[in-house]
């Protein structure tokens, strides 16, 4: 294409402009010259391509109605691949669900058969193809879930002998964070001691859905030794990892306790608040002393409502009488849950020294004080007991625990309504 083409085929696309005045004409042909010395090493290279694929369409362009049939026929034969492709894949499915029916068909007759010992391993593994470990290990997950004792061992025993151990770690490498993920998954459901050390190395696989499943296997698997990073994929302030850290933790034995309470004093990074109420309770589920001050001292220096009530909570099960002036100095907390909760430990831990500070939240018309009041005194026997018929009986008690005293304490009914000997 030369300067000449290139200045003609300008002015045809900018017709308007040969309407208009001879200096805006001029003013175009320059600015086109320097558009074209400026782009012509760029455009000449372009120039004999694009040529030689005109002087191949350009025959076709002479007969329109060859162009138009041949793309017709074109899209004909296109339809035809898709409507054939489409009907293999509904067939494809069709024979794969008559596959699956009979192979869950026989699974659901050995398995069982199996674990009653009315079919060996051998029968069993016989029946499950190499092509099918992934399907199996589905079909076996809820079982694997639910059954505990001889009939889990029989199922594991089952799982070895058919090689999962070695398939799941080849899954594990899977350049898919959804097979890797199961992958992580199975193991944890399996518990196999010797998965471990693939289980930790998977909490640094570069897919977060990989980390956390590895996480949440090992602690099934009460992996204990790695309780700090296992952790850290709760850190997220998610509910259902509060829950879910919540049931995991419940289910160690006292094995957790002293890496979870070496965590709660860990300063860099810290247990996120809501974790730590979660410790508390652990800690108080287990009655585990040495954490008894630990669990003051986070109750005094956090304004976390639900970490201090869960804290306090937790301290009424130490019964550490040592505790009992902390109780009183928080029977006068803002926070009247957190006062209740106090109240309680004192009914737990007390004597009949603590029956004038409880009977004085009775005057209180707040229901977690009067309410703790009333439970904590029945606590305290007889002198607690005496405390309340005399509230019954005082004007100042509010209405309030004088209805939960008449409500809660059969004794105290009794003594009031003048039935009692």
């Amino acid at each position: 294409m030369s300067l000449t083409e290139f200045q003609n085929l300008l002015s045809r696309l900018w017709a308007p402009i040969r309407t208009g005045s001879r200096e805006l004409q001029e003013t175009v042909h320059d600015l086109a010259t320097q558009i074209w010395r400026t782009a012509a090493p760029w455009v000449e290279p372009l120039a004999s391509p694009i040529r030689d694929f005109w002087r191949w369409v350009e025959p076709w362009t002479q007969h329109r109605l060859s162009v138009v049939v041949g793309f017709i026929l074109f899209l004909l034969v296109l339809m035809v691949l898709l409507v054939l492709y489409t009907v293999q894949l509904r067939l494809w499915a069709a024979r794969r669900a008559v596959y699956l029916r009979k192979l869950y068909a026989l699974w659901n007759r050995m398995v069982p058969a199996y674990l009653t010992e009315a079919e060996s391993l051998e029968a069993v593994r016989d029946c499950v193809p190499r092509r099918d470990l992934r399907l199996f290990a589905d079909y076996l997950r809820p079982l694997l879930v639910d059954i505990e004792g001889e009939d889990r061992e029989r199922l594991l025993t089952l799982l070895q002998s058919l090689g999962y151990p070695a398939h799941l770690k080849t899954l594990s490498g899977h350049r898919s964070e959804w097979t890797r993920a199961f992958a992580a998954y199975f193991l944890g459901l399996m518990g196999l001691q010797e998965s471990l050390p693939l289980l930790r190395s998977l909490l640094h696989d570069r897919s977060e859905l990989v980390r956390h499943t590895a996480a949440e296997g090992l602690m099934q698997m009460k992996d204990t030794a790695h309780l700090g990073v296992v952790l850290d994929w709760m850190r997220q302030d998610l509910v259902n990892r509060q829950d879910r850290a919540a049931t995991l933790l419940f289910e160690f034995g006292p094995e957790v306790l002293p890496p979870l309470l070496a965590l709660v004093r860990k300063q860099d990074p810290p247990l996120p608040d809501w974790l730590k109420a979660i410790a508390c309770n652990v800690f108080a589920n287990h009655i585990y002393m040495e954490a008894t001050w630990d669990i003051v001292q986070i109750i005094t220096s956090t304004d976390n409502r639900e970490l201090r009530i869960a804290g306090v909570r937790a301290l009424g099960s130490m019964e550490d009488p040592m505790l009992l002036e902390f109780f009183e100095s928080l029977i006068t907390d803002s926070d009247t849950v957190v006062a209740g909760a106090a109240a309680q430990g004192l009914g737990t831990l007390g004597s009949a020294q603590q029956v004038p500070i409880l009977a004085a939240l009775l005057q209180r018309d707040d229901f977690w004080l009067a309410r703790s009041a009333v439970l904590a005194l029945n606590q305290l026997g007889p002198p607690g007991i005496k405390a309340l018929e005399d509230a019954g009986n005082n004007s100042r008690t509010s209405p309030l625990a004088l209805r939960l005293i008449r409500e809660m304490n059969v004794e105290v009914l009794e003594a009031l309504s003048g039935k009692a000997p």
